[in-house]
């Protein structure tokens, strides 16, 4: 299988960051309700059996020491079974490849990882936070150690999946319109539109929509709204922007209408979305 290409292009797009993590102990009654996220998600439970769903799949039962995956934009809920406490060590990770396709969900990654490879996990996303949180270390210092570790976390990944031709063949076809999704996440907040995009790659807009949408799954500007929506989310979380700001930030230049669609995407309001995630006690969960 000839990986020369694919290899060259995962290495030149690869973004993979740490977002924020801990160790959090939870007691019964404990569920994060449903919730989507904008980041990757990496969660070690211990101590009591958790209840895993993610839409679209059968809910299961997970044991002690089990590790759960879920890629970014994933709508999931995780509910504590039992009465016995847990401890979860966590971590939100950004993990894309060609401008903001989600590591997991490309490589289609299982939802719960067993035994050795969950621990692994488990103890990375540890020593991620207490890097995070390391006293008066210099800063080259600590981005050095946070990327080695984000490197380990993501080699543990991998050993979880197998790398198929059909992967290999999706590379290459993003490949094609990898200046347009570069453009797109580099433009994310301005005017984008699909005849100009086109343009970028010398296609009529019909075919460009058909060779978009063969690469990627989802026509263009259906990919343009989920990258927007998946920043407005991040900003809600990580600034104290007011909606409106996180509407231009994101590229919806009317608030009124970013509020509906964002409702209609994630099932409530920005402001909602922003005060109940933040407010869970568990990150990861």
């Amino acid at each position: 299988m000839a990986l020369a290409k694919p290899a060259s292009l995962l290495e030149d797009t690869l973004r993979i960051k740490y977002v924020a993590g801990g160790v959090s102990h939870v007691a019964c009654p404990y569920t994060t309700t449903w919730r989507s996220m904008p980041y990757a998600m990496v969660a070690h439970w211990s101590g009591a059996t958790v209840r895993y769903e993610r839409a679209g799949e059968r809910p299961v039962h997970v044991p002690p020491g089990s590790a759960l995956l879920a890629p970014a934009d994933s709508s999931h809920c995780v509910t504590l079974d039992g009465t016995n406490p847990a401890t979860c060590r966590w971590a939100h990770m950004e993990m894309t490849i060609c401008g903001g396709i989600d590591i997991l969900r490309f490589l289609q990654a299982p939802a719960v990882v067993d035994g050795h490879a969950a621990k692994a996990l488990g103890d990375l996303c540890e020593a991620l936070a207490e890097n995070a949180e390391a006293p008066r270390l210099p800063p080259l210092t600590l981005i050095a150690r946070s990327r080695s570790l984000e490197y380990q976390l993501l080699d543990t990944l991998l050993t979880l999946v197998h790398w198929s031709g059909s992967q290999v063949e999706t590379v290459e076809s993003i490949a094609h319109v990898l200046p347009v999704l570069v453009a797109i996440q580099d433009n994310l907040a301005g005017d984008i539109r699909r005849d100009d995009l086109a343009a970028l790659i010398g296609l009529s807009p019909a075919h460009f929509h058909a060779v978009f949408k063969a690469a990627t799954g989802i026509p263009p500007m259906e990919y343009v709204i989920r990258l927007r929506i998946r920043e407005a989310q991040s900003l809600l979380l990580q600034t104290t922007a007011t909606v409106a700001e996180v509407a231009e930030r994101s590229g919806f230049h009317d608030p009124f209408h970013f509020s509906r669609l964002f409702r209609s995407r994630c099932g409530v309001s920005p402001a909602q979305y922003r005060r109940e995630t933040r407010s869970l006690p568990v990150g990861g969960g």
